[in-house]
């Protein structure tokens, strides 16, 4: 295919990404985090098997879980297929047992589909490892993200310790000051005695 036509057929499904709404939104995300939900991670390597696959053109990526589009992206792939920087995203999913499908368009010659049976636990974090050929699952972990509560704590916890050293310090200070009283007036005692 001649270069113009080429990037405005690439410059196309790059629009086109935008608009398929396979990102879910925020009511649906936070629909997701207040039932019961895990999260997947998802890292990706070039898609080696697939005909025609050219590292240099940005691919079209959409993951679902039982037709459900759950990520949509535009994506180079030439880290990935030069093996120096796998890509990766992580996304909320609800618990159970789904279908999990990963599809790849744009750089490839036909797109590409990796599919896989997923129970995901409830808190848990699947990793799930498409090797350029398959989609797997590496293992499944109890998994609980950084929330702001977290770190709210991790900050009181933080200034409970400061002020316990602040305290310590103090008396520190208070002892040491005492100490250099008690030495100099031993020293003045001995001083004076030895004039007398």
């Amino acid at each position: 295919m001649p270069p113009i036509p080429k990037w405005f057929a690439v410059t196309t499904l790059l629009a086109c990404t935008a608009c398929n709404g396979a990102d879910i939104s925020d009511a649906r995300r936070d629909h997701l985090l207040a039932g019961e939900h895990g999260w997947i991670d998802l890292t990706l390597s070039a898609p080696d098997a697939a005909a025609g696959f050219d590292p240099a053109t940005p691919c079209l990526l959409t993951f679902s879980l039982d037709k459900e589009g759950l990520l949509g992206e535009s994506a180079t792939l030439a880290p990935a297929a030069a093996g120096t920087a796998p890509l990766g995203y992580r996304l909320v999913a609800p618990a159970g047992k789904h279908l999990a499908e990963l599809n790849i368009a744009g750089c490839v010659k036909e797109a590409y589909s990796a599919k896989l049976a997923l129970s995901l636990e409830n808190k848990h974090l699947a990793n799930l490892v498409f090797d350029g050929k398959t989609l797997q699952l590496r293992d499944s972990l109890p998994y609980e993200p950084t929330s702001l509560e977290w770190v709210r704590g991790e900050v009181l916890k933080l200034q409970a310790h400061d002020a316990t050293s602040a305290d310590a310090l103090a008396t520190l200070t208070k002892l040491a000051i005492a100490s250099l009283l008690l030495n100099v007036l031993t020293l003045g005692y001995v001083f004076l005695k030895r004039r007398a």
